[in-house]
């Protein structure tokens, strides 16, 4: 291998490098703040936070699109091809003119030499220009994307172009620098948005909140979270748009700094890389990831906080309200349906409602009373709605909650049984012996969120005193049968809270000891599961279905059964969350 060779692998190395960079450390992860903010009801929004949305998509864009342009020239160079630089700071630019001659040169010199020239764009009166001009632009928003909001953009941008070069091109060179600069990025920012929303109503409300014309609050506690957990991200992505950065990287005189900068950047893109599509293992990579974005400001990763008191909090983001009005209707449908059941239906908060006071300052949770009530107000009479948010928030400077985990402890699952009990008329006068199987438990949010991996939570059962009834569970999608509510096996498993009733299954029977003819029907998701033993006392049968799972006739299972009880029993993430629910319902 020549000299030659050597260097063009060696630079062509160092420019992949800062492609990767770009899309994997800079663009993937500003982009998750744009999906974020972009995802919510425009009515929500304050004037503050639509601005750092667009703030964070414009970074998202440049730095995407650079990226993998950095990532070509740089293979190519690898291989003794050398390409055009395509991307040369356009964020820079004082003009929209100049913007465009900074922005994907490869792109425009293509268009221009072999669309607009071809058209003999220079050299038509001032009407075929405009039109040669509105066509090639059209071309362009279609080589984007063929959709409507690439086409809105490309009209746009062309008619900017033209009002600079034929009207403010001097006033433009006359103003300072930092008034053409701002003029420029609002410009383009503006773009963006037609860009980035293919609903043309939510663009034009997205605009709207962004220019005061919505009546939306100016700044709300939403837009400071967001603002203070990304500011140290937007001052790096800032410095990145400019070459100043570059010059400092290509100042390095030592050989030893160069590459040890180089394998930073590997490190740390490598790491970004495997966590992203393993974020539910515990990893040494996951951990340089999350350990990177706390000391960028970050208070949640993967949509969990990082909340107080070692407590992590999963965010409450409820699905749009049709999709909620309509598992409410099919609720409604199934009860009138068998209304000589007893019908119940208990909806359990989150510890991110009732622990909100150890959310970090200012994080946006939307308020899971209010849509607990909604629900409540909206069942019709035959079925009866158990509120369980009092108890659970008076029991709040409890263990109820894992720190961990999405789940209730089994203690929050007893103090949430109180209030069922009530309500279904059940006993609850048992005692129970406590017993801790478990106090090396990482829950499934320490695995989603990549925080907290030190962190352990306690997992105790609660043993009937006496033990009044014995059990059989069976469980029928893989035919196993035991006579134990919990598999203890599952405590060396990954999953520990899968010691409650095995885990997941579509399909549980537990036929009980207990002297009665009640029998129950539980529809539930995994929040159920520790509180299937403070049930079994009270029914000779009940019958586990979770939805998510389950793909049999439910109408047909309650024909055949002689279930005195039903009872839906959920936490308000997955009820309000999830649709399977409702297809199981509508079956």
């Amino acid at each position: 291998m020549t000299f030659n060779n050597i260097n063009n692998f060696t630079e062509g190395s160092k420019k992949f490098l800062i492609g990767l960079a770009k899309k994997v450390l800079l663009a993937n992860n500003i982009g998750l703040l744009w999906t974020t903010i972009s995802s919510l009801n425009t009515s929500n929004l304050s004037v503050l936070t639509a601005w750092i949305g667009i703030i964070a998509f414009t970074f998202k864009i440049y730095f995407n699109f650079s990226g993998y342009y950095d990532m070509a020239i740089g293979i190519s160079k690898m291989f003794g091809l050398n390409l055009l630089e395509s991307f040369d700071y356009p964020y820079m630019s004082k003009s929209i003119t100049e913007f465009f001659k900074r922005w994907n040169l490869s792109l425009g010199d293509y268009f221009r030499k072999y669309i607009y020239i071809s058209f003999e764009g220079n050299k038509h009166y001032l009407k075929n220009q405009f039109i040669d001009f509105f066509i090639v632009w059209i071309l362009i928003a279609f080589f984007s994307g063929g959709i409507w909001n690439f086409l809105l953009w490309g009209i746009y941008f062309s008619v900017i172009l033209l009002i600079e070069k034929f009207y403010l091109k001097e006033k433009l060179d006359n103003l300072p620098n930092f008034v053409a600069h701002i003029y420029t990025m609002l410009i383009v920012m503006i773009g963006w948005v037609l860009f980035s929303l293919d609903n043309l109503s939510m663009v034009g409300q997205y605009l709207k909140v962004m220019f005061f014309m919505s009546g939306n609050s100016i700044i709300d506690s939403a837009s400071i979270y967001y603002l203070y957990t990304n500011i140290i991200s937007f001052v790096i992505l800032t410095l990145c748009a400019t070459p100043y950065l570059s010059k400092r990287f290509n100042k390095l005189q030592s050989n030893t700094s160069t590459i040890l900068l180089n394998v930073l950047i590997l490190f740390l893109s490598v790491s970004y890389l495997v966590s992203d599509n393993y974020n539910h293992k515990e990893n040494f990579f996951t951990y340089v990831k999350t350990s990177t974005d706390l000391l960028l400001g970050k208070k949640d990763i993967n949509n969990v906080y990082l909340g107080a008191d070692g407590y992590l909090l999963k965010n409450f983001a409820p699905s749009d309200d049709k999709t909620i009005n309509n598992t409410i209707k099919s609720l409604n449908d199934f009860s009138n349906k068998h209304k000589d059941t007893k019908t119940y239906i208990c909806v359990m908060p989150t510890s991110a409602s009732i622990l909100k006071n150890k959310l970090p300052k200012f994080a946006p949770s939307k308020d899971q009373e209010k849509y607990l009530k909604n629900l409540s107000s909206s069942l019709n009479k035959n079925i009866k709605y158990i509120d369980t948010y009092k108890a659970l928030n008076d029991a709040k400077d409890k263990y109820i909650y894992y720190k961990t985990d999405n789940h209730l402890t089994t203690l929050g699952a007893y103090t949430s049984f109180f209030k069922i009990s009530e309500k279904m008329q059940l006993d609850s006068n048992a005692y129970y012996d406590i017993k801790k199987v478990s106090n090396d438990f990482n829950g499934s949010l320490s695995l989603e969120s990549g925080l907290r991996f030190n962190q352990r939570d306690d997992i105790d059962i609660y043993i009937p005193e006496g033990n009044k009834s014995s059990v059989v569970v069976d469980y029928l999608d893989n035919k196993k049968k035991t006579t134990s509510l919990y598999n203890t096996q599952n405590l060396n498993a990954e999953n520990k809270y899968d010691v409650f009733l095995d885990g997941n299954h579509p399909i549980v029977e537990i036929n009980t000891t207990t002297n009665t003819q009640r029998q129950l029907l539980l529809i539930k998701d995994s929040y159920a599961n520790t509180f299937v033993p403070f049930l079994t006392d009270n029914y000779s049968k009940i019958v586990v279905i979770d939805p998510m799972y389950y793909k049999g006739d439910l109408s047909k299972l309650i024909d055949n059964g002689k279930f005195s009880d039903i009872l839906f029993l959920y936490n308000a993430n997955t009820f309000f969350c999830d649709n399977s629910l409702a297809k199981l319902l509508n079956k």
